[in-house]
């Protein structure tokens, strides 16, 4: 199979983003080529990746049972893993970091190493998380915090993500608004509804998670006296 057909093929079947730059010994002559594929582009913690080296010698021609090492760095430390060619390829599959972040790929055939190939990790959906709701000196305004949020490996969500605010009353819904957390955390001053009925309560929703707090309406009627 011709090495152009062989690439294309290798990129539609892992689905993957590839690096494919060729490799050059320490020497600094060209003794063969080394390419890492590595894919999905983006996934999600212990997510298997799937990586591909292809190994092939000065005159395009495949290794065939070849040892490979590859080398990569998941949660701070370097890992390897040794396989062997087949047809020139060594497939490989690797579960992904817990830590949201990027990891990096790269092989080293007969004493040629790889350019690397990347996968960003990213963080799961969050897990639940807390409100706090208290008057603030402005009459008619509460600043509301929440906890950290982060899914279940402790990555806190992205400060671009958008969280809905909901202000419920007996009628129901009564006013919304989007805001953005800081640092993975709801941090803002809001003013009350000018009119509610009966309790109300304020409600937290990001992806998954739905949070809402308990009847805050003392914290929006104004002080007598």
């Amino acid at each position: 199979m011709p090495r152009l057909k062989k690439i294309i093929t290798i990129a539609f079947i892992a689905a993957v983003s590839t690096f494919t730059l060729p490799a050059v010994s320490y020497g600094g002559v060209i003794e063969s080529t080394v390419t890492v594929y590595a894919g999905p582009q983006s996934v999600s913690p212990n997510q298997t990746i799937f990586v591909t080296v292809e190994a092939t010698n000065e005159k395009a021609e495949s290794l065939m049972n070849t040892k490979v090492e590859l080398s990569y760095k998941a949660d701070g430390m370097l890992r390897t893993l040794s396989g062997k060619t087949t047809r020139g390829l060594a497939l490989f599959e690797v579960p992904a970091q817990t830590t949201a972040g990027l990891m990096t790929f790269s092989a080293a055939v007969k004493g040629v190493t790889s350019k690397t190939a990347r996968v960003m990790v990213t963080g799961n959906a969050p897990e639940a998380f807390t409100l706090t709701v208290k008057r603030t000196k402005q009459p008619g305004h509460i600043a509301i915090t929440s906890s950290a949020i982060a899914d279940r490996y402790g990555n806190r969500v992205s400060d671009m993500s958008v969280v809905s605010v909901d202000w419920i009353d007996m009628s129901g819904l009564t006013a919304q608004q989007m805001i953005q957390p800081t640092n993975g955390r709801i941090i803002f001053t809001a003013m009350c509804p000018k009119i509610f009925t009966g309790a109300l309560r304020v409600r937290a929703s990001l992806q998954t998670q739905q949070i809402t707090s308990d009847d805050i309406s003392y914290l929006c009627t104004p002080k007598e006296g």
